[in-house]
């Protein structure tokens, strides 16, 4: 995909926006980055980076544009002396730390910078924000939770989680379909891991609080997927491209059919895990693990057990030659 067609489709694109018409200014490629530079603009007229893009663009210009690049770094230096603008510029710092530096201590200073800015913020909340300081808490609880970091005691797992519900909280209060679909997103990556799912099944006051708002007795992967999967129903014109999401809810239910031991409701899910699949494999950007690995694994699994209803006890011979005496003959199935 151009680089064009995808700051175009970000939803929250300041700081795609920068480092896209960062890149593309290094290059030279003067064009593309105006473009970068006017739709962010576009968005937030009172943006620090994209002025900070348009002056550079100026001087790059051939010939060179001085007196509008000294504007733009007048209107630049003018936002940062205003508390909002300092603060927008302070969190796409830290997310940037977060996302591009990725080192431990980079990591943990933005996870800082986002916890002192926003602890503070007035009942009007800025959502491009907590959305930002919901995805970095969701990568976060991945890298984090999932791998086991022998540094993280389970109260420090728990204050993670906890915080990742308290943006998701804050999302879901604006009833924007775009924002719902990303907090259940993020929910639905994240308790995929056994442990984050155990942590949230103690049920802490944010995970009381949502179930009791959408009247929900668990909260688990698919009950995620379920719910962005009704968004898309009650939102068919939703622009998006979507193409991580129906990743994720692919290994959703691929994950919730291998746990099954009843042969029809496998079917089911690993048939619904192959339709997002393909909505997936049709997409023009899409990551090369995930197209040769889980959509493989749903396949494979598929054609297994069409193997295994035709022959059965050839289907069962090679089941124990693989793995032994582990399982049943039912999971073969």
């Amino acid at each position: 995909m151009h680089i064009k067609h995808l700051v175009f489709e970000e939803k929250y694109s300041e700081h795609g926006n920068y480092g896209a018409a960062t890149v593309l200014l290094q290059n030279g490629d003067l064009d593309e980055a105006w473009n970068c530079i006017r739709y962010a603009l576009e968005i937030d007229p009172n943006s620090v980076h994209a002025w900070c893009n348009k002056g550079v663009y100026y001087l790059k210009s051939s010939p060179p544009q001085e007196s509008e690049a000294r504007e733009a770094r007048e209107r630049m230096k003018e936002l940062l002396q205003q508390d909002e603008a300092k603060k927008t510029a302070a969190i796409e710092y830290a997310y940037w730390r977060y996302d591009i530096i990725r080192t431990a201590q980079a990591k943990e200073e933005a996870l800082k910078l986002f916890d002192r800015l926003l602890s503070n913020e007035s009942t009007e909340p800025v959502i491009k924000h907590h959305y930002l300081y919901m995805k970095v808490l969701t990568s976060h609880a991945k890298r984090s939770i999932w791998n086991g970091n022998a540094n993280m005691t389970t109260e420090v797992q728990r204050s993670v989680l906890k915080k990742l519900f308290e943006e998701a909280l804050v999302l879901l209060q604006t009833n924007s379909p775009d924002h719902e679909v990303a907090v259940w997103h993020s929910l639905a990556l994240v308790l995929l891991d056994k442990t984050c799912l155990e942590l949230v099944r103690r049920d802490f006051d944010e995970v009381k609080f949502l179930k009791q708002k959408y009247k929900l007795r668990t909260i688990d992967s698919i009950l995620c997927v379920e719910k962005i999967s009704e968004i898309f129903k009650e939102n068919p014109n939703l622009i998006d491209p979507r193409h991580q999401v129906f990743a994720t809810i692919a290994k959703v239910y691929l994950e919730k059919a291998q746990k099954t031991d009843n042969y029809t409701e496998r079917w089911k899910l690993l048939e619904k895990a192959l339709k997002y699949g393909e909505k997936y494999l049709e997409a023009e950007e899409k990551s090369p693990y995930f197209g040769s690995q889980v959509s493989s694994d749903i396949l494979l699994q598929m054609w297994a057990m069409k193997y295994g209803e035709a022959e059965p006890e050839r289907a069962w011979s090679a089941y124990k030659e693989i793995f032994g005496n582990q399982g049943t003959r039912y999971n073969v199935k």
